[in-house]
């Protein structure tokens, strides 16, 4: 991995009579104790809702590494990796959840949250502020800021899925007994808004749109006919479905609700559905196999797709417009290694090189060879975090851009 060293900026006054430089110093000195009262007041302000002690420390904490020129940047974390774990980006920083602590790293590189779990299967989610962890096919699930946990809770039947919205908003399905699902939202202040149990089907997700009214779900049968599947979206506001869509024998793999409509993720094929639940637009993988895919914030898929046989085999990443028509495509010389998205970036980790895109697919400047990377997340600045056994290294958008003037 390409390494830089960072380093820090001085201020220097210029040359000037005795008095005037002395004025200048406490000019200075006055606005950045002016400056820091603010961020000080600000930040409690931001976090009155659990504010104490040791919150006041780690406030003070996160303005001593700004004040250290730390912020932003780290050359290298020394972090637990294992097949299991979970990564993500998260307010700036990286999170890593194992199946025995959830850590949070800021920015700067340095750990800000260790908390203790028992998580045979542990995965996450995010919203802008806040972090879901929890235990797929167990029964916990734990919400935290990034400095204190703020909500838990044991559910009386196995977590099947967990998703979160942009506003902090979430959904849990559960394998109910009594019942084959169960699905329970939740509005950001982690009160239950709605709860949906089915005899008939088995629900592998759902999701909740930004706004918390709707509740979308992909719903699996099997008859002795053979195996179908289909999307039933409810208002949190009514018992009965709003409406239901048809997908046939594809399997639903994941939904995300965006400007365009309600975006269906299936293994054969990705299908755009509009707010009455009628197919707007389909996009059948002719091109190959479907090996990884993201949303962006806005709720827009991009698609991995692996080909079969000559030089499609190479694959590529295909972002879709609101027909479901192919808007972009992205061509790959590798393996398909991770694709992630957020904040307005995409980034493209394959067997011979990581690169970083705009939402539209434009590249970032220029792609930077990397063969030992186990997966990539990219953050709001356009920074890529790297997981590596062991280690998690920085790549910055410059890099990138560095990277294509070479």
């Amino acid at each position: 991995m390409k390494k830089k060293q960072k380093k820090g900026k001085l201020l220097y006054i210029e040359d000037g009579p005795m008095a005037k430089s002395a004025r200048a110093v406490r000019s200075v000195k006055y606005l950045f104790i002016a400056a820091l009262a603010c961020a000080v007041f600000g930040l409690g302000y931001f976090y009155r809702e659990e504010f104490n002690l040791e919150n006041a420390r780690r406030i003070l904490s996160y303005l001593d590494a700004g004040a250290s020129g730390e912020s932003g940047t780290f050359e290298k974390i020394t972090i637990e990796t294992a097949q299991q774990n979970s990564y993500l980006s998260f307010r700036g920083g990286l999170a890593v959840l194992t199946p025995d602590v959830l850590h949070y790293y800021n920015a700067a590189g340095k750990e800000d949250l260790s908390l203790a779990v028992g998580y045979s299967s542990p995965a996450m989610v995010a919203s802008d502020k806040l972090l879901l962890a929890y235990d797929r096919g167990g029964n916990q699930l734990l919400i935290t800021n990034s400095y204190t946990t703020i909500f838990e809770k044991t559910f009386d039947a196995d977590i099947i899925n967990v998703d979160m919205n942009e506003n902090g908003a979430f959904t849990v399905v559960t394998d109910e007994p009594g019942y084959r699902s169960a699905v329970t939202v939740f509005d950001a202040k982690q009160n239950e808004i709605y709860r949906w149990k089915t005899p008939d089907y088995y629900v592998p997700c759902a999701v909740q749109s930004d706004d918390g009214r709707r509740m979308a779900a992909i719903c699996y049968s099997g008859t002795s006919s053979g195996f179908t599947s289909k999307v039933v979206c409810f208002r949190t506001d009514e018992t009965e479905a709003a409406w239901t869509a048809a997908l046939g024998s594809s399997a639903g793999l994941a939904l995300s609700f965006s400007d365009e409509g309600l975006w269906v993720i299936c293994d054969d094929k990705t299908v755009l559905l509009g707010e009455d639940g009628a197919v707007r637009g389909s996009f059948p993988y002719t091109r190959g196999t479907l090996t990884h895919f993201a949303c962006s914030d806005r709720g827009t898929p991009f698609l991995a797709l692996k080909g079969q046989s000559g030089a499609a085999k190479r694959g590529g990443v295909i972002l879709l417009d609101e027909n479901a028509a192919v808007k972009a495509t992205v061509n790959t010389s590798g393996d398909v290694k991770s694709l992630a998205a957020a904040d307005g970036y995409v980034v493209l980790l394959t067997s011979e090189s990581v690169s970083l895109y705009d939402e539209s697919l434009s590249q970032q400047g220029g792609s930077i060879a990397e063969g030992d990377a186990r997966s990539a997340v990219v953050r709001g600045d356009g920074a890529v975090t790297l997981i590596y056994t062991g280690r998690a290294g920085l790549l910055q958008r410059q890099d990138f851009l560095d990277g294509a003037a070479e």
